[in-house]
């Protein structure tokens, strides 16, 4: 009987350590999906005024299942031309992940339900509302205004809608360490 217990009790606490080792094996040299995704190189390019943009053409999958993708122009959603179509209203949403909309589909991100909300207020107008989801992960107010004076006004934008987190006053992030 103790011998049995014995052998039992070494073989649990054998099996708990090799389980501890690997548990801290996995935590350094696996990275977290979720830091990996929000910081995840592959998604930003350099850029000389900003430090970094979204990487025009860029496909992925947030957290292992939420597809991302990257417009020519650099934004999240569909493709945006450079001139503003006749009789639409431009919204640009300027901001950070929130605007971007992590971990959740393109389909789902405020940018891109407030289309249809300001076309069911355009109504018989004639006017549409086209959005633009310009938002950047770690993004700062001051890549924010950066991008609004060198690439955003470009756009015509109608309306500039900024995005606004308490952290967005924090230094930039720098995606490439």
């Amino acid at each position: 009987g103790k011998a049995v217990a014995a052998k039992l009790v070494a073989s649990l606490l054998g099996l708990a350590v090799a389980l501890t080792i690997v548990e801290v094996l996995v935590r350094l040299f696996v990275p977290d999906p979720v830091y990996r995704f929000e910081n995840q190189i592959g998604m930003f390019e350099p850029s000389s005024v900003l430090g970094y943009r979204n990487k025009p053409g860029f496909r992925g999958y947030a957290n292992g299942h939420v597809p991302i993708e990257v417009n020519a122009l650099g934004f999240r959603g569909d493709p945006v031309s450079l001139e503003k179509p006749a009789a639409s209203l431009r919204v640009l949403a300027l901001g950070d992940s929130i605007t971007w909309g992590v971990r959740v589909r393109e389909d789902e991100t405020y940018v891109r339900d407030l289309g249809p909300l300001l076309n069911e207020r355009l109504g018989p107008s004639g006017r549409r509302a086209e959005t633009i989801n310009a938002g950047v992960v770690g993004y700062s107010f001051q890549q924010e205004l950066l991008f609004l004076q060198h690439d955003g006004v470009a756009r015509s934008p109608d309306i500039v809608l900024i995005g606004f987190a308490p952290y967005d006053f924090y230094p930039t992030e720098d995606p490439f360490f």
